[in-house]
């Protein structure tokens, strides 16, 4: 133990996001009708948190009539969280492929911003959740059955 060097914690691996093949919607086939293979980077922690942190941030405090409140001569702060700006600004940073940045792909989808591209290429429910589902697992933001499943079948 006393022996060990802190060159053990210096692992190139840990600096980069792996890129793991997940199929993509069961309807999302090629022309031979085999479901088409996603490549989807395995978001760090810390890549997590930025977005995370991104999309919650103190906002003015304001009451019914649209006032702003103060309380002992300070103006109350309160606290926006935009959980759906988050996951999908995790999947646009998750995903290879299809690369939602595309210019090809979002002119085909009439999205000038890469922020709508989620819901327009995964339009049915059914698709936008598994896709996300597959980026919040591999990022291991899910726990229990569904990431049990969804690195299974990434694996496969």
């Amino acid at each position: 133990m006393a022996n060990a060097s802190i060159k053990a914690f210096m692992r190139n691996k840990a600096k980069e996001e792996e890129i793991v093949n997940v199929l993509a919607p069961e309807s999302f086939v090629d022309e031979n009708g085999e479901r088409i293979v996603m490549k989807v980077k395995r978001l760090s922690t810390k890549h997590v948190n930025d977005v995370y942190s991104d999309f919650n941030y103190p906002v003015t405090a304001k009451d019914e009539k649209g006032n702003f409140i103060v309380q002992n001569g300070r103006i109350v702060k309160d606290f926006y969280s935009d959980p759906e700006g988050q996951i999908n600004r995790l999947m646009v940073d998750a995903l290879v492929f299809p690369d939602l940045h595309d210019p090809e792909l979002m002119k085909f989808y009439n999205c000038v911003d890469v922020m709508d591209m989620p819901h327009a290429v995964f339009a049915s429910k059914n698709e936008y959740e598994y896709v996300r589902d597959a980026v919040l697992s591999l990022a291991s933001t899910l726990s229990g059955e569904e990431n049990d499943c969804i690195v299974k079948e990434a694996k496969n």
